[in-house]
């Protein structure tokens, strides 16, 4: 059954007051490998980048401020745990040079 305007309107007004939009820019074909990987873990896109955000945050705090900060790869880049791994082993095997 088709949603009505109102209803549209609605949800529209509650979802403006309950949450806050953040616009995420990601480079070409990584939103299709995001959109997978959330499909296996069973998850939404959305659900997926929170619980990412929510890891990292808490990783981030048992690290402490200047650590977390200290540790981060690239500027404005925040890293799933399991890439920043894969690029960690890949340094350590001479396969890329490490970052300063």
């Amino acid at each position: 059954m088709p949603v009505s305007k109102a209803q549209q309107k609605a949800q529209n007004k509650w979802i403006a007051k309950a949450y806050d939009r953040i616009n995420l820019t990601v480079p070409k074909g990584k939103k299709d490998t995001i959109q997978a990987h959330a499909e296996a873990q069973g998850e939404s896109v959305n659900g997926f980048i929170n619980r990412a955000i929510d890891n990292q945050i808490s990783q981030d705090r048992r690290k402490g401020p200047q650590e977390a900060v200290e540790s981060t790869e690239g500027q404005g880049v925040v890293s799933l745990p399991s890439e920043r791994e894969k690029t960690q082993e890949m340094a350590q095997n001479g396969v890329i040079a490490k970052e300063d």
